[in-house]
């Protein structure tokens, strides 16, 4: 017959397991974590000391634009009003009438150049406002996931096929410029979605992290696999595309001319070589 005896409860020993084993945990993701930075590869780091100066760059060139546009619409009453005092003295050291009378005759002389003037400053600052600076940015360095998080292996994937087409650009375009516009477009369209899919893989695993055994850290784990499906999707493709693209590198250059070009200058070495070596056997002969 089986005992009646209530079991005994966890007790305060059951707690104190229970913290530590999460103290270690955090200890070991936080060691983890301090790793990863450690080894992160120089390309991303150099990917993001490119980016911050580009944008700082930027944010010079938007303040120098601003600087202009104020320029031009304080040049619109400085101008006014220097026409309208040179326009008085002038006029009246011409005529030799008193500054009155030639303030009357220049009017409507100084109400023309005015509109004249503003209408002119009026047009540059509309130019200036119209085509403000265009950020030239260079990609930010892929989005990853903390080590053993859910999707990390697949953010892993995306962002090392990234920093490949990255490289990869520049040769397909040279080889093949259209080609090269086209995968940079594919490339730059993607890479948010991709990025968006990662950050909410980020948010999701802290829920569970942080909130384990909730309905929150269910449902984040219900949300985290729908997610890395999409992700493991956008992997695959971009593993494709970067196949795609190795494949193109290795495609014959239009017209190829590098033999055509080195041509003559072979011919020619080979013939001073000949001619310097029948110089020498013709002195020796003498000598």
């Amino acid at each position: 017959m089986p005992s009646t005896r209530p079991q005994p409860s966890p007790g305060p020993g059951k707690g104190l397991e229970r913290a530590i084993q999460v103290g270690m945990d955090l200890v070991k993701q936080a060691r983890e974590a301090a790793r990863q930075n450690a080894v992160q590869p120089s390309r991303e780091r150099q990917m993001a000391a490119e980016h911050r100066a580009a944008l700082l760059r930027h944010e010079a060139a938007v303040r120098r634009h601003q600087g202009r546009i104020a320029g031009a619409k304080a040049g619109v009453v400085a101008g006014t009003a220097g026409a309208g005092i040179f326009g008085v003295t002038t006029l009246a050291e011409v005529f030799g009438t008193s500054s009155s009378a030639a303030g009357a005759l220049l009017a409507g002389g100084l109400a023309a150049g005015s509109g004249w003037v503003g209408w002119r400053a009026r047009r540059r600052g509309r130019d200036l406002q119209a085509h403000p600076p265009i950020p030239v940015l260079p990609p930010l360095p892929p989005a990853r996931l903390r080590h053993g998080a859910r999707g990390a292996a697949e953010a892993d994937r995306v962002a090392n096929a990234l920093i490949h087409l990255y490289d990869l650009i520049p040769g397909v375009g040279r080889l093949y410029p259209q080609a090269g516009e086209e995968l940079w477009r594919a490339v730059s369209d993607v890479e948010p979605l991709l990025r968006g899919q990662v950050d909410r893989l980020a948010s999701l695993d802290r829920i569970e992290w942080e909130m384990p055994g909730s309905t929150a850290a269910r449902a984040a784990v219900e949300a985290g696999g729908v997610v890395t499906a999409r992700l493991r999707a956008g992997a695959d493709a971009l593993e494709e595309l970067t196949a795609a693209s190795v494949r193109m590198l290795g495609a014959p250059d239009i017209g190829d001319p590098v033999p055509d070009t080195l041509a003559p200058a072979i011919t020619s070495l080979a013939a001073f070589t000949h001619g310097l070596h029948a110089a020498s056997a013709a002195n020796l002969r003498h000598g």
